[in-house]
């Protein structure tokens, strides 16, 4: 019997100290995960993955409009917007979505929305399903502002991109982002976004709401449109290869080049062959014309800079260094 408790009485031992392990972790894991769910900025913006740091570089020097405002609801449902930021480039738009009256499942939220200025300027405006109701909204609003409706002159956006990046069962934090390569984003004084269809995941399947009708009116800070930006062009020509622009902004790079080799691929390197990869990219036509944009502001790119061709079989073709045009 006494052998039996030497052995039992351990064994009961190292069962508690793994039980009070198992607990504490737990409770560590069950924090961490209310971090990550929190809507606080710090949190919801700069912690992603998917959002490079640089952000927070564009936050400290001043180009993160921030929006206290109250949600607006629509059907039971809030929205609000958080924060802004416009470049020359390229338009970030954070969305808070209240579903605490209609329960969210998945990570799953997208609109049609249009944006516009003060000038009636289009920023960008989308139709994900290609609704009748969406579309007409579209020319209405074209005709009640006197603008001739051309869906590939009259938006100003090339490409859009929808990035959900908190999620719990009553709300999300959509970031719409908008870039071009048509040329610059006006420096608008005030932004108007219109969002007038939502879809969404709820326990009883997919829904679709058709009659939203949140309208935000954004008044931007006088840094923001009176923003500089720094062209680049190729010290040297390299055959085949256009360099249509090279825009550098307060808080994002865009480039947008022809080469006359389908699958060909460009980089963007410092002097050291350190590569920036690119947030989002853009192919037109035969893919030998295409745009790359960079969370990389003014501030942050290094003095040297070139870009790399190679072609299709990964083979170098030549590398170019940039140099600011006057």
């Amino acid at each position: 019997m006494e052998k039996l408790k030497k052995i039992i009485i351990p064994i009961l031992i190292i069962l508690i100290i793994c039980a009070i392990i198992f607990f504490i972790v737990s409770n560590k894991k069950t924090e961490t995960t209310e971090t990550i769910t929190s809507f606080d900025i710090s949190d919801q913006v700069f912690s992603q993955e998917s959002i490079d740091k640089t952000l927070q570089d564009t936050a400290n020097a001043g180009y993160v409009e921030s929006f206290n405002m109250e949600y607006t609801y629509s059907n039971d449902i809030g929205a609000k917007v958080s924060n802004v930021i416009l470049s020359d480039n390229d338009l970030r738009i954070w969305v808070d979505f209240d579903f605490s009256k209609n329960k969210l499942t998945r990570n799953s939220v997208i609109y049609d929305y249009i944006v516009y200025d003060e000038n009636n300027k289009i920023i960008g405006y989308e139709n994900h399903e290609n609704g009748k109701s969406s579309d007409d909204y579209l020319k209405d609003f074209c005709n009640e502002h006197g603008i001739t409706f051309d869906e590939s002159e009259t938006i100003l956006s090339t490409s859009s991109v929808f990035n959900n990046i908190v999620e719990n069962e009553n709300k999300i934090s959509s970031l719409l982002t908008l870039s071009t390569n048509k040329g610059d984003f006006p420096k608008s004084q005030k932004i108007y976004i219109d969002i007038i269809k939502l879809t969404y995941s709820s326990s009883s399947g997919y829904k679709t709401y058709n009659d939203a009708n949140w309208h935000f009116e954004l008044d931007l800070s006088e840094k923001t449109y009176n923003r500089t930006s720094i062209s680049y062009k190729l010290k040297e020509n390299i055959e085949g290869l256009t360099v249509d622009k090279i825009n550098v902004t307060d808080t994002s790079t865009l480039i947008s080049y022809t080469y006359t080799e389908n699958g060909a691929k460009v980089e963007f390197l410092d002097a050291n062959g350190n590569k920036f990869e690119p947030t989002s990219s853009t192919a037109i036509g035969d893919n030998t014309t295409a745009s790359m944009f960079y969370s990389i502001n003014k501030n942050n790119l290094p003095q040297t800079l070139y870009l790399k061709l190679t072609n299709s079989f990964g083979q170098e073709i030549g590398q170019v260094e940039l140099e600011i045009e006057n």
